[in-house]
Formats: C-alpha cells, structure tokens, sequence
C-alpha cells in the first residue's frame, strides 16, 4: 500500500512540475544531479519517475554550441535516479522553428513518445557515423528514420552541424558511454519534451 502511495504522490509530483528550471531560463547549467533521498524528493521532482522504470528524457539545457545550435540533455532514469546525463543535439541552428511533424526540413524530432531499439545498425551516411540506434514515434508524425548516433560535424562550420532530427552526440566517447548504458539498462522508452 505504501508503494502504490508513494508511487501515485510522485506521478502527481512529476506532472504538476512542468515550468522551466530557472537555472534554464538563465542559460546557465543546472546543477548535476544527484540521486534523492526522501528529505529531497520535493525539491527534485522533475527527476523523480516511478519506481522500476527504465527510461530515457529528452530536455532543453538552455545552452547552445558555438554555432548557435540548442545543447539538449538526455537523462537515463533508471528505478527513480538519474544514472546519466549527456549532452546532445536534434536539428540545425537554422531549423529549430520548422515544423517538427513534417519530414525532410532538418527540424529536430518532434514532442512525444519513442520507442527505443537496444540493437544498434550501421549508419548509412558519413553524418550519421558508424552506428545508428532507431527510435519509433508512438504518436502520428511524418517523420521516420529517427535515431541516435554520433555528430560528427558538431561545432564544425562546414554546413553538418546538428543533425537532420535525430538526436545527435556531441563526441564519440559520450555516444559508446551511451550504448553500453542501452546494453545495460535496456530503457523501455523515450519521452522528448523539446
């Protein structure tokens, strides 16, 4: 009985909680996070999911890279912590107003639901690196072909910057760190909320 509380009081919790930080809305970095004990749940909610649930976020850090594309946090929650928070990109500086359902204008991927493949393929283009992993919208949305892998034009100004929507890694080191952490947990979603 006390789960089920405790579980419904931190859903409650973590949907009322949806303003923006105001360490965001300074372009400043939030503090990292730290796992929560009982005395700080309140404080933290917004890094606050159901107990055994593995799952991956996808917010704004506040920050853009030096050619004035969005820096975009990804967290790995994993049984109510935060295990992970690495910096990503989802679109170009220039297409970050487009519209997100249409596919094709290099917007970053849209609001909503994804589900999360666990066996990375090979990238199929230079942009996209060596490895791919996929993401399927659960929502309806012209867009497809979505996935993570590893940007390697990020802060290069030869026109690759970012990524044509899907959510891109700023260096190579952080996207391994990432796919021994999907080999690991195994998160069962994504929630994009950009």
């Amino acid at each position: 009985m006390r789960n089920i509380f405790f579980t419904t009081l931190t859903c409650l919790l973590v949907s009322c909680n949806q303003s923006t930080p105001q360490s965001e809305a300074n372009n400043t970095l939030p503090p990292p996070p730290q796992p929560l004990s009982e005395q700080n749940q309140t404080e933290h909610t917004h890094h606050r999911v159901p107990e055994e649930q593995t799952y991956l976020k996808l917010v704004h850090s506040g920050q853009t890279n030096q050619l004035g594309n969005p820096v975009f946090y990804l967290y790995l929650y994993h049984d109510s912590t935060v295990i992970q928070k690495l910096p990503t990109v989802s679109g170009r500086a220039y297409t970050q107003n487009r519209d997100r359902n249409i596919s094709g204008n290099e917007s970053p991927l849209p609001n909503g639901r994804y589900t999360v493949s666990h066996t990375p393929i090979p990238g199929s283009r230079y942009e996209t690196g060596d490895v791919f992993l996929p993401i399927e919208p659960q929502f309806e949305t012209q867009r497809f072909a979505l996935g993570f892998h590893y940007d390697p034009s990020y802060n290069r100004s030869n026109g690759e910057d970012g990524t044509a929507g899907c959510i891109g890694f700023i260096n190579k080191e952080d996207f391994n760190t990432f796919l021994d952490s999907i080999d690991t947990y195994q998160p069962t979603y994504l929630i994009v909320n950009i």
